[in-house]
């Protein structure tokens, strides 16, 4: 499975995740979770058959001393449970409202995370919607990959949702540290990153306020919604599959959640609501595969894509133009 929850991991979170097999822990925080309370990290060096020593160690679990990743050399640094989770604790202490939304590890140990909220940006609100962005922190005792921090809309509960957050590249706060050197002395740097994580949200509510702020008619959104379907080949004719979906959206940008068909950010939110929860078979009747979709897939690119055309003046016009065109088509 996606998930990579293996027989010694565990993910706890304050809400059920999409695998179905988070432990709630309701007063979970950076003190009480399991890689502060279940297990570190050891370092055991390796030796041949007869007793001698090698130039490489390699990491087992503290509670049960099973191994975990592979073997490493005196240049590769490990990151332990434990300076990984005071890392995050001073890079985030003077700041209130904190909260660990999911914790734990996946790939038999090999990948360590933590996913927070801060007060104000998890759940918080532009006009009539609400929106949920999380603050990620991720680290590989099997060499699969480096410290890593940026902030997203999806929190890692899964090796799914590590791999997705670790592959971002147009995040707004993005570190990256390797496991060699003074690993110790660059992670104190992380306060840093919370501050760029609160302005770029307040960077997010600007556009999206300045979004709902310009008028579209519904007519006009459904071409909006047409030209962009059929973005990739703009002499090709809409299918009845095409037309269903643009019906959907249009019938989302009137009446989808916090929407009322008046501007772009109406439009923009039907596209977010149908690629996160119906545009898998079956309407996103599998969650899992819907899910993987909205976060890793093709409804991340879609939603991402839309985003950029809907702030683009140029863009939007075009589109419905083509979309127009390609809906006259069809009378």
């Amino acid at each position: 499975m996606g998930h990579r929850i293996e027989k010694r991991d565990k993910q706890q979170g304050r809400h059920m995740a999409w695998h179905n097999l988070t432990e709630i822990v309701t007063d979970l925080d950076l003190d009480n979770n399991v890689l502060r309370r279940g297990w570190d990290i050891e370092e055991v060096p390796l030796i041949t058959a007869d007793g001698k020593g090698t130039p490489f160690k390699i990491l087992v679990g503290s509670d049960d001393k099973e191994v975990i990743g592979k073997p490493f050399a005196n240049t590769y640094k490990p990151i332990s449970n434990e300076v990984f989770l005071e890392m995050i604790k001073e890079a985030t202490r003077d700041i209130n409202g904190i909260k660990v939304e999911s914790v734990g590890s996946v790939c038999n140990r090999g990948r360590v995370f933590v996913s927070l909220s801060l007060k104000d940006t998890k759940n918080f609100k532009v006009g009539y919607r609400e929106f949920e962005e999380f603050l990620n922190f991720g680290n590989a005792h099997d060499q699969s990959s480096v410290l890593w921090v940026n902030n997203t809309n999806t929190c890692t509960v899964c090796n799914n949702t590590f791999s997705y957050n670790l592959a971002v590249d147009d995040s707004p706060i993005d570190a990256r540290i390797h496991h060699k050197g003074d690993v110790e002395f660059k992670l104190t740097n992380m306060a840093e990153i919370i501050d760029a994580h609160l302005s770029s949200q307040a960077l997010f509510k600007a556009e999206f306020e300045r979004l709902m702020n310009i008028d579209i008619k519904v007519d006009d959104a459904r071409s909006l919604f047409t030209g962009w379907s059929i973005r990739n080949d703009q002499e090709k004719e809409l299918t009845s599959r095409g037309l269903n979906k643009v019906n959907r959206l249009t019938e989302l940008f009137v009446k989808g959640a916090g929407n009322m068909g008046k501007n772009r950010a109406d439009a923009f939110s039907a596209v977010t609501d149908f690629y996160t929860h119906e545009s898998t078979r079956g309407g996103g009747a599998n969650v899992g595969s819907q899910f993987v979709s909205s976060e890793f897939g093709l409804g991340r690119a879609a939603k991402q894509n839309f985003w950029d055309v809907i702030r683009n003046d140029n863009d939007v016009a075009d589109y419905i133009k083509s979309g127009s065109k390609a809906l006259a088509a069809l009378s």
